[in-house]
C-alpha cells in the first residue's frame, strides 16, 4: 500500500514540475506562423499543379466503386 502512495506523489510531483515549466514558456508564435504560412503555400503550389491528375484519379475511384470492377 506504501508503494502505491509513494507512486501517486512521484507522479504529483512530475506534473506539477511540468505545469509550472510550461508557464514559463510562452513559444516561438512568429516562427509558427512562417511555418504555417509556408507549409499553405507548398499545398496550394502541389495542389494547383497536380489537381487534373488528383480529379481524374478520384473520378476513376469512383467509377470503379459504382460498376464494381
Amino acid at each position: 500500500m506504501r508503494r502505491r502512495g509513494g507512486a501517486r506523489l512521484r507522479c504529483v510531483a512530475l506534473v506539477a514540475r511540468l505545469l509550472a515549466c510550461s508557464k514559463d514558456e510562452r513559444g516561438d508564435v512568429p516562427g509558427w506562423v512562417l511555418v504555417t504560412a509556408m507549409t499553405v503555400a507548398l499545398v496550394m503550389m502541389i495542389w494547383g499543379m497536380a489537381s487534373s491528375a488528383l480529379q481524374d484519379i478520384l473520378s476513376r475511384f469512383l467509377v470503379g466503386l459504382r460498376f464494381g470492377s
